[in-house]
């Protein structure tokens, strides 16, 4: 009894020794936040201690579950939060950014304009993370179906769905039909809306392969389909119905 008593307390005088306490905290990324934030949150979660007793900067027994998570909620942009004891009483934040691969605008109405809606980055997996800038154009436009977006920091598209529309976006880049943006209609597949005002019209697909067969096909007719400076002229091109494609000249 004696023996246990002394260990336990032989532990906590270790645990409240200086050096097997964390005395620095340091950020390893790629830019994607400020660093300040980031150290100011971990310390946070750093201060007081558990049941009034151990202290919680201890280098063996400090939280790291809740600052990873903490961190990663704080700051959606960060695809990876990783924290790692280091020697001299380090505290390592390893930190890695989420890549946009598209942006999700909101749905327009009628009384809107593009102007007036600001798109959100998304990375692979469907996740929306961050406000786009005018260096992102370049980037698929996705527009989501009304009547509500995903919020920042949520998930927008499953990360199957989202890989079939950017496959459908390069494609039709590849047949010289660039997207301004792609608009998802609930329950009624996609509409492609191409430079100039056409729109193409795709169902659900799992993938869109078939569709965009049948596309090149018909785009392989010289006179099939009403051309003008290599851009469409109708009104809309309709591939959702198997081999049954309908479309209205301009």
């Amino acid at each position: 009894m004696l023996l246990a008593a002394a260990l336990a307390v032989g532990f906590f005088y270790l645990l409240l020794r200086p050096e097997l306490a964390i005395r620095e905290i340091r950020v390893s990324q790629d830019g994607a936040v400020l660093e300040g934030e980031v150290i100011a949150l971990v310390q946070g979660h750093l201060a007081g201690a558990y049941a009034g007793v151990v202290p919680k900067n201890a280098l063996f027994l400090y939280p790291k579950a809740a600052i990873e998570k903490a961190v990663a909620a704080r700051f959606p942009s960060l695809a990876e939060v990783r924290a790692e004891r280091a020697a001299g009483g380090v505290l390592q934040l390893k930190l890695r950014a989420r890549r946009p691969t598209a942006l999700w605008c909101p749905p327009l109405f009628e009384f809107e304009s593009d102007a007036d809606a600001s798109c959100l980055l998304m990375d692979e997996t469907g996740f929306v993370f961050g406000e786009a800038s005018a260096g992102d154009a370049a980037l698929p436009r996705l527009r989501a179906p009304a009547p509500a977006s995903a919020a920042l920091g949520t998930f927008a598209l499953k990360e199957s769905r989202l890989a079939a529309l950017r496959g459908l976006h390069a494609r039709l880049k590849q047949l010289g039909l660039p997207p301004e943006e792609l608009r998802l209609r609930a329950g009624e597949g996609v509409e492609a809306a191409l430079q100039g005002g056409a729109r193409l019209l795709f169902g659900e697909e799992a993938t869109y392969d078939a569709a965009l067969a049948r596309l090149a096909t018909l785009l392989g007719e010289q006179h099939l389909i009403p051309r003008r400076d290599e851009k469409l002229r109708v009104d809309y091109l309709d591939l959702r119905y198997g081999n049954k494609v309908y479309f209205k000249p301009r």
